[in-house]
């Protein structure tokens, strides 16, 4: 299996102008509102616990009409992670953020893909990735390609996404020779990428 390029991915950029973090009560919490709150659990795929967040967070993505697209496990699971570990569960707040990013996703149209999404800050960087990176909120996605899925078809979507999407959803978008990264919700639009002129 191909390692994820994740180099050069500014992660969220620093901006003055956002106020200082405060969690909204049962709110949303965005990227930009502050640093990453807490897992609510990290466990095994079978634990009791993992199994029934697992669940809740289907039903919830299922409500918002994008379980076709990712289910809890996909976006949940660490892959380098130790067995104990390999699941991690986002808190609640996060789960919308990842809602809004796989129904832009959906709106791709692309067929079967392999998706890793939530990334807790321990793990982040054992992955090396950018210490804002918005993994960390449950808004990111990085995407390889899947069974009768194109690297083509995919850099097509992520360059249909920066032209159509990327201004009003401020999306970022990393693009690379074997896998993309999107996310939503960044306090503005970024591309970034050793492929990103696909996106010019």
């Amino acid at each position: 299996m191909e390692p994820i390029d994740i180099t050069g991915d500014p992660g969220m950029p620093p901006d003055d102008t956002i106020d200082p973090w405060s969690v909204p009560e049962g709110g949303t919490v965005l990227p930009k509102d502050g640093p990453p709150l807490p897992p609510i659990v990290e466990g095994p795929g079978n634990d009791p616990e993992i199994v029934a967040l697992h669940n809740e967070m289907d039903g919830y993505f299922a409500s918002r009409g994008v379980l076709d697209r990712a289910t809890a496990r996909q976006v949940t699971l660490l892959p380098k992670a130790p067995a104990n570990r390999r699941y991690s569960i986002p808190d609640r707040r996060y789960w919308e953020n990842m809602a809004a990013t796989l129904a832009v996703l959906k709106e791709t149209g692309l067929g079967d893909l392999k998706l890793r999404g939530y990334r807790p800050p321990w793990y982040n960087e054992k992955v090396n990735g950018s210490a804002n990176s918005t993994h960390q909120w449950f808004s990111a996605v990085d995407i390889r390609r899947g069974e009768g899925t194109s690297m083509r078809e995919i850099h097509d979507a992520a360059k249909w996404l920066w032209d159509n999407k990327s201004r009003d959803l401020n999306m970022g978008i990393g693009v690379y020779q074997n896998n993309i990264h999107i996310d939503t919700r960044r306090p503005r639009r970024a591309k970034w990428g050793s492929k990103k002129d696909i996106l010019s």
